[in-house]
């Protein structure tokens, strides 16, 4: 037999010094308990150091079946119970899945405790730091993407390399393969044609890119969920690109199993049927220079896109159907299409799982910053919140 108990902050002590929470079981049934299951955990706290947050326990040391986190070395269990992915709403935390656990013996309450990614602890309440425009780096991007980076193509001269292997770096350089900064399984090579022409895609050549001299001439090609590797696309992924149209011409951004991206008298994209669907409210103007985001939510099925002009910072937003099915099977990432032209500019690419507010703008004000327009877009000012926990614990006796 088991009950379903709901705890929250009030239900813990909070010790200032060690950042723990404790509570104790009165009760002679929670006493004798043999299984618990965690599900619907909440957790709010105003750092945005980290996309996730660790939840430590000395529940673990009980545990019969915890064997999920391991130590540096690999070799023994850590007292992390599980992990708690940022959600939409910034610095709000959530277990995307319930826990089961068995114990080995009875138990008279638990310790929980938060650290970051890196195992900081996490203090009651903080500050959020505004993201500036004109602080973001690369190593910024790679450091909080992580293993979550399923593609980033910046362009840079070693990984911008010509049918000989020799590094590309000046405007009009022929480029036959493109390689991925941070999973470097990701190599995007002409599958069509010869080669690609390396670009500017602003007036300073901060920024540089790629296009197709000739029409029907070259796609980039790569399969992504290479084997036993974790740079695989979730159900929840994202994709933000920049691109450039030189004219009208029907062109493809992007294709991949879920985002099938392209322009054809408009945005567009392919459904899940495969049906070309028009992007609403998005207006694409020949010879602008855009980013654009397109975030997949898988709880709903639907698109989130946010297309901003560079020169002005002006965004235009849609909400859409989605795109294709996700599969856990190798998925093939492509920017082009054999039957479709080349014509226009391609430049920064990123995908990667575990979409929050804080990377999309890390990302946002690093592309700004890039192409030096001087657009300065900003988180929301700095805002206090008081760490909150709420969770629901089902018993098994």
């Amino acid at each position: 037999m088991g009950s379903v108990y709901c705890f929250d902050f009030e239900d813990f002590v909070y010790n200032e010094t060690t950042k723990k929470y404790s509570i104790v079981f009165e009760n002679s049934r929670l006493q004798k308990i043999k299984k618990i299951v965690f599900e619907n955990f909440l957790y709010t706290n105003s750092t945005n150091s980290s996309h996730i947050v660790m939840v430590h326990s000395n529940l673990c040391t009980h545990l019969t079946n915890h064997n999920f986190y391991k130590g540096s070395h690999h070799a023994s269990k850590t007292d992390v119970l599980f992990t708690l992915h940022e959600s939409h709403s910034q610095n709000r935390y959530q277990l995307k899945n319930k826990r089961i656990f068995n114990l080995d013996r009875s138990i008279f309450g638990f310790d929980l405790y938060f650290t970051d990614h890196k195992g900081t602890l996490i203090s009651n309440s903080s500050t959020n730091v505004v993201v500036s425009n004109d602080d973001v780096t690369v190593q910024n991007i790679t450091d909080e993407l992580g293993n979550d980076c399923t593609a980033f193509i910046d362009y840079h001269p070693s990984r911008t390399l010509s049918n000989t292997f020799q590094e590309v770096s000046e405007i009009d350089g022929d480029v036959t393969y493109l390689h991925s900064l941070v999973n470097t399984e990701c190599i995007l090579s002409v599958q069509y044609g010869t080669s690609q022409k390396l670009v500017a895609f602003n007036s300073s050549g901060t920024m540089k890119g790629i296009t197709s001299v000739t029409s029907w001439q070259s796609v980039f090609d790569n399969l992504l969920a290479v084997y036993n590797t974790d740079f695989i696309p979730d159900p929840d992924a994202c994709i933000a690109l920049c691109f450039k149209l030189t004219g009208n011409t029907a062109v493809y951004l992007l294709e991949h199993q879920m985002f099938k991206v392209f322009y054809s008298g408009g945005l567009k994209f392919k459904d899940v049927q495969g049906s070309d669907q028009a992007v609403p409210n998005v207006s694409i103007i020949p010879l602008q220079p855009y980013f654009m985001t397109v975030e997949r939510l898988s709880q709903t099925s639907e698109f989130q896109w946010t297309v901003t002009k560079l020169t002005d910072g002006s965004q235009q937003t849609a909400l859409t159907a989605c795109g294709g099915d996700w599969t856990a099977l190798q998925t093939n990432l492509r920017f082009g299409r054999a039957n479709f032209n080349f014509t226009h500019v391609m430049s920064y690419f990123w995908m990667y799982n575990n979409v929050t507010e804080a990377r999309k703008t890390m990302i946002h004000n690093f592309v700004t910053q890039m192409f030096d327009s001087n657009v300065v877009i900003e988180q929301e000012p700095p805002t206090t919140h008081v760490e909150n926990i709420f969770f629901e614990m089902r018993t098994i006796v």
